[in-house]
């Protein structure tokens, strides 16, 4: 009963909001931010909707800026903004947020931020900032002069009149250094060359425009423009480099198809060109009547290009140039293949076979190319056989003395270095009668071994050698034999280790350590089903199992209370689980249930949050497939959890951010007939009809602002500037 008790308590006991704020706050300010963090979490945890969940949200984003992960800070004052809307802490975390953007190099995203923060709250120092910020971050609006300059420059160009539009663009930079047209003038000033059919002066015009202004609007055509400039100028390695650059970056550009076509044709011309010299070389050397070189040339031709326009000129060449140098190396020739022919003669394999490759390498189209072709062959095969004749000699010798470890060396030597002569079947035989041999031997040794084990009655030992027999020489007259042995040990074995486990269970009856005595016993059971203790240990177990369902319903949850205490939520359910299923009758089964029930709601909770915070990070992203699924999750795994109702009006932004009006009306729709009770439906009402009105269903979208206004009074659209602004666009839609 004690312990029911103190599991209401441990439900009960929750510090005080205001305690761990405190603590929080004197860590914060104490500079000490990590143990900061952990307080801020820890009230979150308990109290995610508390009084100063808001507050600890944006405090742990302010925690991480500090600490410089601005990335994660940037997620913690987003949910500050999506989770507490109508917070206090709304202003300063999006003020927050927009640093956390200029940190991250996320210009666009923080100038977004800024501009909400300026319309949305006039007059308070956030806007102030934010207004500040803009002024710095935002290009300067150009001058009236600055705009008919570029104007008169773009309608010279549009004309055609290239070398007007040139002057007057370079005029421009020239005047206008950091004007928001200076990169489109740098850019056209190249253009203007292009069209000039200037490629070289183009070039080096596109190269700066891209080195000072690489993600201006135009910097894809810039680059694009810039491969034909070098294809023009006959520059085709740079072209290469310069098209493959934009097509691995500019895959949607509409320029892709024809940039693809271009380097197809670069490929081309590189191949041409190529072509082109290695066989001008090949003629230049043959008038010279330097073959050797001439030759290479050809070869390398054919070899890379098989199927060039040269082929056949090229392949009638080569042979010319092969029969000038058979004729003039015939007696070269003659004497190469009579010493390869000689060294065969007498032995000399290696010399042989070196005679025999030099004269196909540096004549490969003479009478004698396919007799060397046939020598090497068979100075192979005779140096083989002499070789695989040397070892397997030496490892018959080896055998005759004895020495059968070192002639089963030189037999495997044998057959992997000479697979294909006589001498490696010959080897393989001896090895087989070499390894039958030591096999009945080795196995008659063990077998004497587990015999002596036998006499001494050390059982463990002969088992584990006659089982090695069986293992290792399966085709040995002592395999049966040891196994009729095998046998007989194990039974004699089983029932001693019956009778000594029995003896020990039994004095854990006698003791009353029910719990041990059980396990041993069960032991007994399922090791040996048929055994003669087998019944005893039934009877026994049968007598002292009443005694032990309420120890083990006690030690169960007493864990289930450590995990509690410990925060491993899964754990504690799953234990006080066990207890119900396992001890309904113990005094601990209704304390669990109930724990159970407590435990449930906050892992669902917890598990819910996790999804729903993933989702809503996909939604900032505006990765909306994935984020919406993120949100049915939630619905379909944790439809009661304080999280589902989040997910439900979030799945109407994905839908919404997608410009799916109707399906965003429908899931706003839903929050309200799903969680009536929730402070997110004035919300809901407040999107559906601004998407109502964005279809121009004005009926509706009136109908819906003038609900929100009547049946949710104390909404902050019911007051002050929203109320207004609601005011005017009923107004506006019923003219």
């Amino acid at each position: 009963m004690k312990r029911v008790i103190f599991l209401f308590f441990l439900f009960g006991c929750i510090l005080r909001a205001e305690d761990i704020i405190k603590k929080a706050d004197e860590s914060f300010n104490d500079g000490n931010f990590e143990q900061a963090l952990g307080l801020y979490k820890e009230y979150l945890l308990y109290q995610p909707q508390g009084e100063f969940s808001p507050y600890a949200q944006y405090r742990i984003g302010e925690g991480l800026f500090k600490l410089e992960k601005y990335d994660s800070a940037e997620k913690s004052f987003k949910n500050v903004i999506s989770l507490y809307p109508q917070s206090e802490d709304v202003k300063p975390s999006l003020s927050r947020l927009s640093d956390c953007y200029l940190k991250l190099n996320k210009k666009n995203e923080a100038i977004d931020v800024l501009k909400r923060l300026a319309s949305e709250y006039p007059g308070t120092k956030e806007a102030e900032y934010a207004t500040s910020i803009l002024n710095e971050l935002l290009p300067k609006k150009p001058t009236k002069i600055e705009t008919e300059r570029i104007k008169n420059a773009k309608e010279l160009f549009e004309k055609g009149s290239y070398t007007g539009a040139y002057d007057q663009f370079l005029s421009f930079v020239s005047e206008y250094p950091y004007s928001t047209y200076t990169p489109y003038a740098r850019f056209k000033i190249a253009e203007s060359l292009y069209y000039q059919e200037k490629y070289n002066d183009a070039i080096k015009s596109y190269n700066e425009f891209l080195n000072l202004h690489p993600d201006a609007g135009y910097a894809p055509y810039a680059e694009y423009s810039l491969s034909w400039s070098y294809f023009k100028t006959e520059d085709y390695n740079n072209a290469s480099k310069t098209i493959t650059a934009f097509l691995e970056k500019n895959k949607d550009s509409k320029y892709y198809d024809s940039g693809l076509r271009l380097k197809e044709e670069i490929s081309k011309k590189i191949s041409e060109k190529e072509m082109g010299e290695l066989f001008s070389s090949a003629k230049e050397n043959l008038q010279k009547k330097d073959l050797e070189k001439a030759k290479a040339s050809l070869e390398k031709l054919l070899e890379k290009y098989p199927d060039c326009k040269y082929k056949k000129e090229a392949n009638n060449l080569l042979s010319e140039i092969n029969e000038k140098l058979a004729k003039e190396s015939t007696g070269k020739i003659k004497e190469l293949y009579d010493n390869g022919v000689e060294n065969l003669k007498n032995g000399k394999y290696d010399e042989a076979i070196e005679c025999f490759q030099r004269l196909i390498r540096d004549f490969p189209e003479t009478e004698y190319t396919n007799l060397a072709k046939e020598g090497i062959i068979k100075a192979n095969k005779e140096k083989c056989e002499e070789e695989a004749s040397l070892k397997y000699n030496e490892g018959l010798k080896l055998k005759d003395e004895g020495k059968e470890n070192e002639a089963r060396i030189k037999f495997q030597e044998v057959i992997s270095s000479y697979p294909t002569t006589n001498y490696a079947k010959m080897s393989q035989e001896k090895l087989d009668e070499l390894a039958s041999k030591k096999e009945e031997k080795d196995a008659e040794s063990l077998y004497k071994q587990a015999i002596q084990s036998l006499n001494e009655k050390n059982y463990s030992n002969a088992l584990e050698i006659f089982q090695k027999i069986c293992l290792l020489y399966p085709n040995s007259i002592y395999r049966d034999l040891s196994q009729e042995r095998i046998k007989k040990i194990k039974d004699e074995m089983a029932e001693e280790r019956q009778k000594a486990q029995f003896d020990i269970a039994f004095k854990y009856y006698e003791l009353g350590e029910y719990k041990e005595c059980a396990r041993i016993l069960q032991n007994i059971i399922s090791i040996w089903p048929s055994g003669v203790y087998t019944e005893k240990a039934k009877n026994i177990l049968s007598e002292i199992s009443d005694k032990l369902n309420e120890e083990d319903a006690e030690s169960l949850f007493k864990m289930a209370q450590s995990y509690y205490e410990n925060n491993e939520y899964d754990k504690a359910f799953s234990t006080f689980k066990k207890i119900v299923e396992l001890y309904p009758q113990s005094s601990y089964a209704k304390a669990g249930l109930l724990a159970m029930g407590r435990l449930n709601e906050r892992i669902a909770n917890e598990k819910a949050k996790k999804i729903y915070d993933v989702g809503k990070s996909l939604l900032f992203q505006k990765k909306y497939d994935e984020a919406g699924e993120k949100f049915d999750n939630v619905l379909s795994l944790y439809p009661t959890s304080y999280w589902a109702a989040y997910a439900q009006y979030s799945k109407g932004e994905v839908y919404f951010e997608m410009k799916d009006y109707q399906n965003a009306i429908l899931n706003w729709q839903g929050l309200e007939e799903k969680f009536p009770e929730s402070n997110l439906v004035p919300d809901a009402l407040y999107h559906i009809a601004g998407a109502y009105s964005l279809l121009n269903m004005k009926e509706d979208s009136v109908k819906t602002y003038k609900r929100l206004l009547l049946e949710y009074p104390e909404s902050i659209y019911s007051k002050g500037q929203l109320r207004v602004l609601i005011t005017e666009k009923i107004k506006e839609m019923e003219k």
